[in-house]
């Protein structure tokens, strides 16, 4: 009702407003999403980071608050998980921004690889007393516990993925017994291999091959042999197959594990360099013993005594020089450098692996120092 001023005719007028049979719905809160990652893949708590974010154009939400300190729109909503989307309230026609987000909760870091390094803090008496000190080989499970072979108290050692170290088997005492792994008895372990169902290989010197089942239980698949250096088994691998090979002074065997035989694979027996035909090709460990590692149908060795790495084309049968250059005299006096691959030179190479991509890592006594070998291209 509307009244006229005063000293006009006194009146009434009557307005009516047409309204939709449907009442307007308040827009939804438009979302903001962004991909980009904090600066290298990390953040801390109570640091802060700016990422582009694209918002679309529309109207002011229903239910925009504003900061009644600032009297703008609240600048973010609560954000947890990934924050791969989030809310952000949107003035009319801001059209595209930026959003600051602050950390709040505890530091994270995104992992670029799916790689897990397990960290122990250093406690030299734990680790003195537990055998690490000695220990030659470490293998590595299907759950990512790690097994050492601790050649000084002849025992093997488990770390599991926290970090706790315990006696995986052997009681401490020199010997041969078998049965529960906690009272089994091993001689010098001079290697550790795993095989896929979880059972562990132990080789001890004079060519012994001992297993550990997965439910632990240590048996012997074959004796003492006192007198035939060159049936050893030193630091054993798998291949793909399933097939378990060793080293000796001067060339690598093949393990039959169902009665424990050993059969010369590479190597003739004799003290050497050359290449060629598996048997036919010759390797040097001088006093002390090859080593290896099986990637891609591949056999790479350590060749110490003639600070080579050798590759064996396990397709083919041939023997090859991979990497490295021919070096004679005494051991301590091997010179160390990087190059390509048959320039380089190394120290006494001790032990040899490869990564998932095929690159090699070997790890050289003189230098106490890894290197890394490119997948048949240059260090």
């Amino acid at each position: 009702v509307i009244k006229a001023k005063a000293g006009d005719h006194e009146a009434s007028l009557k307005v009516t407003a047409a309204a939709p049979a449907t009442p307007p719905v308040a827009p939804a809160a438009p979302a903001i999403s962004w991909t980009a990652a904090p600066p290298d893949d990390m953040w801390a708590k109570d640091d802060d980071f700016t990422i582009a974010a694209a918002v679309p154009n529309g109207a002011t939400p229903a239910y925009a608050a504003l900061d009644p300190a600032t009297g703008a729109p609240s600048p973010l909503a609560s954000v947890t998980g990934d924050a791969a989307q989030g809310y952000k309230l949107h003035p009319l026609g801001a059209g595209r921004g930026s959003v600051k987000i602050k950390v709040t909760s505890s530091d994270n870091t995104i992992a670029p690889l799916e790689k897990t390094v397990v960290v122990k803090d250093w406690v030299p008496s734990d680790f003195v007393s537990s055998g690490f000190a000695s220990s030659n080989q470490l293998i590595i499970d299907a759950s990512n516990n790690i097994y050492a072979a601790a050649t000084g108290n002849l025992k093997i050692l488990k770390v599991d993925p926290s970090g706790n170290v315990t006696v995986y088997a052997g009681s401490g005492q020199e010997g041969t017994d078998d049965g529960p792994s906690a009272n089994a008895s091993f001689g010098t372990i001079q290697g550790i291999a795993i095989d896929n169902s979880g059972n562990i290989y132990v080789a001890e010197e004079y060519s012994v091959l001992r297993k550990i089942s997965a439910g632990g239980t240590v048996s012997t698949l074959r004796a003492k042999d006192p007198n035939n250096t060159e049936a050893g088994c030193f630091k054993p691998k798998f291949d793909s197959n399933g097939i378990l090979y060793g080293a000796t002074q001067t060339g690598i065997n093949k393990i039959n594990l169902a009665n424990g035989a050993y059969t010369r694979y590479a190597g003739g027996g004799a003290a050497g360099s050359d290449n060629g035909a598996l048997t036919a090709a010759k390797f040097s460990a001088r006093s002390g013993y090859l080593s290896l590692t099986v990637v891609s149908g591949n056999m790479y060795v350590c060749d110490w005594g003639n600070a080579l790495i050798r590759k064996i084309d396990m397709g083919a049968g041939l023997v090859s020089t991979f990497s490295g250059v021919l070096q004679s005299g005494n051991v301590d006096t091997f010179t160390s450098s990087d190059g390509t691959a048959l320039t380089a030179r190394y120290g006494i190479l001790c032990d040899i692996t490869a990564d998932t991509s095929g690159n090699l890592f070997v790890l050289e006594l003189v230098y106490n120092s890894a290197r890394d070998d490119y997948a048949e291209t240059a260090l």
